[in-house]
Formats: C-alpha cells, sequence, structure tokens
C-alpha cells in the first residue's frame, strides 16, 4: 500500500464473483456486508431480500469508498455499549419486575424444578 494512502480507500477483491453471488447463502452475504461496509453504507442499503444485498455488494466494489474503519467500530462500540442493551438484559428486567406474575405459572408448569434431586 502506499504510504499516506487510507486503508479504506484501497482496491479489495471481491470474495465471489457474480456467479457465485447468487448461489451463496443470503445470511452469509448480509454477515459479510456488515463486517466490511461502513455504517454510513449499511444505513443507505437496504438488506430486505438477497437481490438487493447483491446490488449493495457491487455498489460497494464500484464506489470503493465505503470500506469499515476505526471510526465505524467506535461508533458500534459506543452504541453497543451505551445506547443498546442487550436483549438479554431487558427480558431480565422485565422478569425482575414482574416475577410474581410468573411465579405461580412457573410452579404449576415445572414442578420438577421444586423437587430435590435426592427425591
Amino acid at each position: 500500500m502506499e504510504e499516506g494512502r487510507e486503508e479504506g480507500n484501497s482496491r479489495r477483491e471481491r470474495p465471489w464473483n457474480d456467479e457465485e453471488l447468487e448461489k451463496i447463502p443470503k445470511k452469509e452475504l448480509l454477515k459479510w456486508l456488515q463486517q466490511n461496509a461502513n455504517n454510513s453504507f449499511l444505513q443507505q442499503h437496504s438488506t430486505d431480500n438477497k437481490s438487493l444485498l447483491i446490488k449493495a455488494f457491487n455498489t460497494l466494489f464500484a464506489r470503493n469508498d465505503y470500506w469499515r474503519g476505526e471510526q465505524d467500530e467506535q461508533e458500534l462500540f459506543r452504541y453497543h455499549n451505551t445506547e443498546c442493551p442487550s436483549l438479554t438484559t431487558l427480558v431480565l428486567r422485565y422478569l425482575s419486575k414482574n416475577i410474581r406474575a410468573f411465579l405461580q405459572e412457573l410452579i404449576e408448569k415445572l414442578p420438577e424444578v421444586l423437587r430435590s434431586p435426592s427425591s
């Protein structure tokens, strides 16, 4: 790489050709885009169906200026750690506030939990 040239603007090699793109699962293509495209690009492109993902993939290589960089990782880190509690955290908060409402139903549906292992 040339000195002074940003890594985000360097030419990248396509991991799949057009024929291979048609064959790979949508989930794999989406994961690849999330790992390689910057946040701005991901916000601009719809991921509703595979044809739109393929179009986004081709646009990423054609434009060559939307590669994921350190700033995108920092934004993602800030988002995950400050603005968006995990689903597990949200579920546990809800359950802790409403445990009494669920207690009787849990006792009825899971009687084996009340039995000791030595019984």
